[in-house]
């Protein structure tokens, strides 16, 4: 499995901005409930077996969503 390593730099600088990150209250009930949906007890057991066989963490299932709202014939690739 390809692995790289962040410069110092380059990690001070996102570990800074995920730290300012925040959810706007308007969107506060949206995003939990898309985050309802994604680790819901259906979706994230999904999740979970494709990271037992393919090492890739179960949290790709927010990136699945933003790329295609979840839909499971969709690849990732497909962008």
């Amino acid at each position: 499995m390809a692995t790289f390593e962040l410069s110092p730099q380059l990690s001070d600088e996102y570990n800074h901005l995920f730290a300012l990150a925040r959810i706007r209250p308007e969107h506060r009930f949206e995003v939990d409930a898309i985050v309802d949906r994604i680790f819901g007890p259906r979706n994230i057991a999904q999740y979970q077996r494709v990271e037992t066989s393919t090492r890739v963490p179960a949290f790709v299932g927010i990136i699945h969503n933003r790329r295609s709202s979840e839909n499971r014939k969709s690849a990732l690739r497909m962008g």
